[in-house]
């Protein structure tokens, strides 16, 4: 099972990745990046492929309603902050 701190880093990563690519910042929105990747007509095709996008779907559902998720979020928010 993965550590808090290396979930943690893996999401800033993610985060900083996504940001880069997209030249787009929605923080640790999981809602907005998932409505902006699947409609941008940049990234709409990698996003939405065909073997993947359900398990994508149900995925970002999910974390969207996990508590630990959201507390992960402000954490790393809070250590993000803090190195600024």
């Amino acid at each position: 099972m993965a550590k808090e701190e290396d979930r943690i880093d893996a999401m800033r990563k993610a985060l900083l990745s996504l940001q880069e690519l997209t030249g787009q910042d929605f923080g640790y929105d999981l809602e907005k990046w998932h409505h902006f990747l699947q409609s941008s007509d940049e990234f709409k095709n990698n996003y939405t492929n065909r073997y993947g996008w359900t398990a994508v779907c149900v995925g970002i559902k999910e974390l969207i309603a996990d508590k630990d998720h959201s507390r992960r979020v402000e954490l790393a928010q809070q250590t993000m902050d803090e190195e600024m």
